[in-house]
Parts: structure tokens; sequence; C-alpha cells
């Protein structure tokens, strides 16, 4: 983990340090969700234009069936 030497501290210090990295921390961990988040909706959006795509050529092919039937 850390390298560094936390000893030679005042206790007042080392509690400010751990408070600052903690919310740090919150900060990094609320920025990560957020970014997990926007993954996800563009995974979402980009399912939702594939599968209307599917849905164009499912009724093409539905179409194209009918009418090789109809000639039948």
């Amino acid at each position: 983990m850390s390298k560094y030497d936390f000893s030679d501290m005042s206790r007042k210090k080392l509690k400010s340090h751990i408070k600052s990295t903690q919310k740090l921390l919150s900060k990094l961990e609320a920025e990560l969700e957020l970014r997990q988040e926007e993954v996800q909706h563009e995974t979402v959006e980009n399912m939702e234009d594939y599968l209307e795509e599917t849905n164009k050529s499912i009724l093409s092919l539905t179409d194209a069936i009918k009418k090789v039937m109809g000639n039948a």
C-alpha cells in the first residue's frame, strides 16, 4: 500500500489527514458510480437501437415470406 511513515505526525494532523482522505475516497466512489451509470445508460440506448433495427429486419423478412407464400 502506502510507503509513507505517519509515526511522526501528530494525532490532530493524522485525524485531519484521515478525514481528508475519506472525503476524497467518497468523491471518487461517487464519480465511479456516476460513470458506471453513464455506461449502463449508453449500453441500454445501444441495445434499444439494436432492437429497433432488428424489429425492422423481422418486419421486412415477414413481408418477404408473406409475398412468397402468396405467390406459391
